[in-house]
Order: C-alpha cells, then structure tokens, then sequence
C-alpha cells in the first residue's frame, strides 16, 4: 500500500474547529508585523492624540529584555527576563489582549554572567517571538528555543541550539521567520550552521548555511527574480538563499561590524537596502548589483545601529544613529532634507518607523509616538505624546529601544518594567466620541468571549452547561452582525463582519438561508467595505462551499477592488470555491445512499442544489483552470496571510499547486512519476508499479 499526504479542505472541517480560529483583521503575530515590512494597514486610527495622553487600557509588569510584544489571535506575548539571584530567569508571557490578565508563563533558568545583576545593563531576550497556527516560537538569550501552544502554553518541543549548533552568544539575537513549513533561524552556529531551518511543527534539522559570524539583523524572505529569496545580512556579507534548501542564490562580500548591523533589511519594487547600502536586484533571476553608495566604509554604508528606514514610493526615509530622521532619494542615495526634531540627537538615538495611511507613525528612544507627514518636501508633524517613561541607561540619559507592535487599532509597548496596551481608536468625523468607545468595547468583549468559548465548552459537566455553553457561542455571529448594522462606516463594523463571516460555512447558519448572519455580512461588506484592503481576509474564508452568495462575493472583490493584493487572493479563491463545488458535486453524485444528498439539500437550499446540478461543468472546469493561471501569472507575489485559512507562502505558489493537482492528479489525469514510502517505510516510485493495481493511503493534515 503506498502512501502520499492530501491537504484537508477548510469546508470538511467540524464547527469546533472553526470557531476555535477568531481571525482578527489585523493582528502583529512577528517581527515588523503581519508581513515583516513594519507597515500597519489599519484604518481609523487616532490622526492627533489627545492632550491628556493615549488611552492605556491596561498596563502588566514585565521584566528586562530588548523584545517586541507581539499580538495574535486576542492574545499578547512578550519574552522577558527576571535577573534575582541566585537563579536568574527567563519567561515567555502571554496575556489577554482586552484585559492584560496573565493567562500563561512558560519560565526557565539561565546561566547568566555576575555582570548581568546590575541593574543598568537590563539584560534579557532580544529576539522578538512569532506565532502561527496555534503555536508560538521563541528564541531566549542563551539559544533556548520553544515551541508552547499558543493557547495553554503546553511546550511542545525544545531545543538547545547552543548544543546541537554551537549558537553564538551575543547581546542581541534575530527574530526568526517562518517560511512554509520551515522555522529560519539566524544563530551564527558553527560548522556550517549560521543560518539554520527546522519544521515547524517538530523542530526536526531540515537544513543549514554558512559558515559566517552572526549580527543582530533579522533576515526577510522576499519575492524576486523568479524566487523566493532569504536575505541575511552577517558580518562578513549579504548572502541571498533559497529558504526551502539553504542553497545559495547570491552573495555580496561586505564586511561589517555586529554593532553596525543592527537593521532589518527593507525591500521594495527590486531594490533592497541593507543598512545604508542600496542593492538593485535582477527581475529575471535571483542575482543583485551594488547601486549606491560607491564607498563601503562603515560610515557611508550605515544609517542607523538602532533603526530600520522605511521606503515610501521613491524615497527613503530613515533615523541616523545621532538621531536626525533624513529623506534619501532611493535610485541615487542623494540626501533630500535632514530633520533634528525627532528626538535627542544623541549616540543610541532610535526612530521606528511605521507607515499608516498616508502618514507615518514613529516611536522614539524616550518613549514618545509621533504622527508625521513624510514626504520629499519635508517632515511634517501632526501630533506628539510621552507613551512610556525609558529605563535603560545610555550615554548619559534613559532610553527605550524596543519597537512597539500596532494590532487591532491599539499600540502595545514596552520597557523594562512594564509593558501597556494603549488605545489608538479614532472617532468618525462628525461622530459622538462616547459611541464610539461603547462600540469599541463592545466589540473586544465579544471577541474575547469568542475566543474563551472553546474553554468554556470544554469545562462544562452536565448537559445543562453544555447547553448554555452552546447557546452563547450559536448567539455570537447575530451579535457580531448586530454591532455592525448599529455602527455601519465605522472600522468595528468591518472587524465585526469579519467575524460573522467566519462562521458562513457553518451548519448552525445555513449559508442558503438569505437572512443568515454570513449572508447578510457579506452583503453589507460589499456595501460599504468593497474599497478596503481587509478584504482578503474574507476571500480566504468563503473560498470553500456551495452558496451563490460565496461566488457572487469574490467575483465582485475580483472585478472591483483597487487593491492588487486582494484582488489576488480573491482570484485565488474563486478558483478554490468553484472547483470545492465541482468536487462536491462529483462526490454527491457518486456517492450511494441518500444521506449526503438530503444534508446538502438541507444546508444549502433544494432549488440552489438543482440548479448546480444542471451547470455545465466542463465550462466550469475550463473556468477553474483560467483562473489559477491568472492567479499565478497576474498575482503571483501576492502573499497569503497566515491564518487558519492560509498557511502562508504566496498566491503564485498555491495556484500553480492547484494546477499540478488538476493535470496530473485528478482521476483520468495521467500521474507524474511521484516518489514515496510504501507501507514497509521502502522508497519507491510510482512507475515501479505500472500495469499494476496499487491501493493508495490518502492521510490528511489538520
């Protein structure tokens, strides 16, 4: 018997398991957020701030450490250190996002030097946790990697990577990545393993890279040339790899102190800045060429030791590492204007840019966000307010350098002594300020009761619980539609449709019912919220079932949205829903007994089930395919967002997956030559067996 893995459809899913997943339209689940990019896309967020300061909606102590908090699924995690002898420790926290209860510490000791219990060295973990899918991965001072489930803080595998690698010891340590079904850490270990890739899922070594020495820069992964392409920067050079095999595309010889190298590098339309040095990046094959600056001396190379620059069409903005913000022309390098009011022009001074909308959020060294206008005209301030106090004596001042996450319309920072959740909630012009913050409210008490249903469930021990338990969850998505209708135009009504939509394949509301929550939300999305870049978010949870209402929907996001990166997903699961559908159909008729013909008929409406049977399904086939091809051809860089309906990687990799699967694997196809295990664990290949009868073993990933 042989054995290949089939991906289970979204659709075939049990209802537990899709309320368990409470997607937020925006979360900050990794370094520089959703994309790695540092750009929050958000809406209806605070223009000014108020004089009396940012509203905290809740504040939590914490220990020291560089780390960034980072936020998903309702929940906030952030790495820290508690420096008491004789036992120092490091701790993984994580919090409810609406309250900042502490749900769950995952604390262990660690070997610290004598030097660490001073107080002014506030040692701790640098490297900023990610999460996805239900797990978190973080990375402590010492190279004690983890993997807790993101909801229990279970560990769920472990590893000591200054054993198995010989991980470098440094004050500061790069975020990890994730890339498909690979962790990417970059570890400085010896022998070869610089950079190393392990599964997700297990921790299990997939691969290792160079044999260079470790900076604090957090590699990106990028789509250009054809490829996708990892990009490290070490003390030695600026390397670009394959992420599925560590092999090498290119490599650009560039000596570099670790102190210097300290930023992310930042891409945008084939131009990738690592540090100060601007590289100009082949379309047509993974392969780079230096633009700008001709001189490679430190000096002229490095922007900032602090700070990442930000791109913003064909200028580049960026804090120098004495504190000016300056405005660079991106072909050239040419200096366009120079600001000295951002913060102290000190040694250590940092700016972490964020764009949002058409302005730009910065977060200073002593703790202060500022809203700007960055343009080549000029840096044009809008608002100003003190967030936290600094604790980190440098250079004669206390400073904080830890960039701050934006998730879900509120700014989550910290220090070495406390880490706050603070409302970034704008009021709709013209709108009454107290219904606004009702609605907000609103809205995280749902999401928080939504994402505690599973536990409350779960708890219940007689069928009286059971059934209240059941009955709060079944009220939600109506409740969620409700704060809707009531606040339409304002972005608590786009979060809460979200929300309701999610559960539109559910059996508990049938899609086919008109006046079910998931149909009506999606009507109201595209009354009021077609124009809005969240959208994806929707295409990738109605990309599987029956209802008309699903086509209808990412036919109209296809045709009209103005986002490339929504109509791509859309494209994509157009093409997913028409061909789920095809398939069902194909199974219902097939199948023998009347069960399955009286649930669809049931659930999706007797005349809808009709009228599909009559389709002209060689068109709808020959659709299927014209349209994984656009996607693959017109929006292949597009990427998915990494969420129980995606699991990330690009829109390009996935249509032409469905592509191979529909000329080759489906049934009268004729099969590729495909290697596997047969059920002794022997490799084979598929053509070993021609003329024969084999009985295949389809198993399924959850």
């Amino acid at each position: 018997m042989l054995r290949f893995p089939k991906m289970l459809p979204a659709a075939a899913l049990t209802l537990p398991v899709l309320w368990a997943a409470a997607l937020r339209a925006e979360d900050w689940p990794q370094w520089r957020g959703p994309n790695r990019d540092g750009v929050c896309s958000e809406s209806g967020l605070l223009e000014t701030f108020p004089r009396e300061g940012l509203k905290v909606r809740w504040r939590a102590p914490v220990g020291w450490g560089f780390s960034s908090p980072v936020v998903a699924q309702g929940r906030v995690y952030l790495i820290d250190s508690e420096v008491v002898k004789p036992k120092p420790r490091e701790r993984l926290h994580c919090f409810d996002g609406t309250t900042g209860k502490e749900l769950w510490t995952h604390a262990y000791e660690v070997a610290y030097p004598d030097w660490a219990f001073t107080p002014e060295q506030e040692i701790g973990p640098v490297a900023t946790p990610i999460v996805q899918n239900g797990k978190v991965y973080a990375q402590g001072r010492l190279n004690h990697l983890f993997c807790p489930d993101a909801r229990t803080g279970e560990v769920l595998w472990q590893k000591d990577l200054e054993a198995e690698y010989q991980a470098a010891t440094a004050a500061g340590a790069p975020s990890p990545l994730i890339e498909g079904d690979l962790l990417i850490l970059f570890i400085g270990g010896k022998s070869g393993a610089c950079v190393v890739a392990l599964h997700k899922d297990t921790g299990h070594h997939v691969w290792k890279a160079l044999d260079e020495s470790l900076t604090y820069s957090s590699p990106i992964v990028i789509s250009s040339g054809g490829k996708r392409q990892l990009i490290v920067w070490t003390q030695e050079s600026v390397t670009s790899l394959d992420p599925g095999a560590g092999t090498t595309y290119w490599r650009q010889k560039l000596l570099t102190s670790s102190d210097y190298a300290v930023s992310t590098p930042v891409f945008h339309q084939n131009r990738l800045l690592i540090g100060g040095l601007m590289f100009q990046l082949d379309s047509e094959r993974p392969a780079a060429a230096v633009l700008w600056p001709a001189s490679k001396a430190p000096a002229r190379r490095i922007f900032s030791h602090t700070s990442t620059a930000l791109f913003r069409g064909d200028h580049l903005f960026s804090a120098k590492s004495s504190g000016e913000l300056v405005c660079v022309e991106a072909s050239s390098g040419r200096q366009i204007w120079e600001s000295a009011g951002v913060t102290d022009l000190k040694n250590g001074a940092s700016i972490h840019l964020t764009p949002n909308g058409d302005s730009v959020f910065l977060y200073t060294d002593r703790g202060e966000l500022i809203r700007a206008r960055l343009t080549p005209q000029g840096y044009q301030e809008k608002s100003r307010v003190a967030v936290l106090e600094p604790t980190l004596p440098f250079g004669g001042r206390k400073v904080t350098w830890s960039a701050p996450a934006y998730a879900n319309r509120h700014l989550f920072a910290r220090n070495g002594k406390e880490l706050i959740c603070a409302s970034l909630v704008a009021v709709p012009a013209g709108g009454d300020p107290a219904r606004t913050a009702a609605a907000e409210e609103e809205l995280q008490a749902l999401l928080k009761e939504r994402l505690d249903a599973p536990e409350d469930l779960s708890k219940a021990r007689t069928d009286e619980e059971r059934k209240q338990a059941s009955a709060r969850l079944q009220s939600l998505p109506r409740r969620f539609l409700a704060l809707a209708e009531a606040n339409p135009g304002d972005p608590v009504a786009l979060e809460a449709l979200i929300q309701t939509v999610s559960w539109v394949n559910s059996t508990a509301f049938p899609a086919g019912d008109k006046d079910s929550p998931g149909t009506r939300a999606l009507a109201l999305l595209l009354r009021d919220h077609l124009q809005s870049d969240k959208l994806g978010l929707v295409c990738q949870q109605v990309a599987f079932g029956f209802h008309n209402g699903h086509e209808t929907f990412l036919r109209a996001v296809l045709e009209k949205s103005t986002f490339p990166e929504v109509q791509g997903l859309a494209c994509l699961s157009l093409a997913q829903f028409l061909n789920d559908r095809l398939h069902r159909l194909e199974v219902l008729r097939d199948q023998d007994g009347p069960d399955l013909a009286e649930r669809y008929r049931r659930v999706f409406g007797r005349d809808l089930l009709e009228e599909l049977e009559r389709q002209d399904r060689a068109s709808v086939a020959k659709e299927v395919e014209a349209l994984f091809e656009r996607a693959a051809e017109k929006y292949g860089e597009v990427k998915i967002p990494v969420t129980y309906y995606g699991s990330g990687g690009t829109v390009g990799q996935k249509a032409s997956a469905e592509l191979f699967q529909l000329r080759h694997l489906d049934v009268g196809r004729v099969a590729p030559d495909i290697e596997g295990e047969d059920q002794d664990g022997k490799q084979f290949k598929l053509s070993d067996y021609r003329g024969k009868v084999v009985l295949i073993d389809i198993w399924y990933h959850l």
